[in-house]
């Protein structure tokens, strides 16, 4: 079960062991109850996936409906000026 802390999630993998997985920005999704993170590692900040979560805890893959609409919501994220500016 992964636990959120400042803007990461703490994961622990099938090994054991913990990975800290960062969190570049969320969304919550209110007709489906769930909330979309999009996820990347700090040495791949590059990969960003997204996962769900209906508790803000246990996180869920995304299925293809899903997907789609994330990746508007991310495309619009990464075009937002503002936003633009914040990451320089």
């Amino acid at each position: 079960m992964p636990t959120e802390n400042n803007g990461t999630f703490t994961v622990l993998a099938d090994d054991g062991t913990e990975e800290l997985i960062n969190i570049l920005f969320s969304y919550v999704n209110e007709e489906r109850g769930k909330t979309y993170y999009f996820l990347y590692r700090s040495e791949a900040p590059e990969d960003v996936i997204v996962m769900s979560s209906v508790d803000d805890e246990n996180l869920e893959p995304v299925d293809d409906d899903e997907l789609e609409e994330a990746e508007e919501v991310f495309n619009a994220y990464m075009d937002d000026p503002k936003i633009a500016e914040a990451r320089k």
